[in-house]
């Protein structure tokens, strides 16, 4: 797969990482993100102060293919 610039700097949200995976946006948040080894988020400033929480593309794919098993 050719990665261009774009799909390096692509972020993704918890419902983009949820589509990918085939999970729900819950897991991703609530499982996934907590796992050792999972991608830290980048986190967004917003209006209300909680922050937006973003993954870094390349950064997802990258750890799920790290989960492959070798046959």
């Amino acid at each position: 797969m050719n990665k261009t610039t774009e799909d390096i700097e692509t972020l993704w949200t918890a419902v983009e990482i949820a589509k990918y995976l085939n999970v729900s946006s819950r897991q991703v948040s609530e499982r996934y993100a907590m796992l050792p080894g999972f991608p830290k988020p980048i986190r967004l400033p917003s209006p209300k102060g909680r922050g937006l929480y973003r993954w870094k593309r390349n950064e997802v794919i990258n750890w799920t293919e790290s989960l492959q098993i070798a046959a």
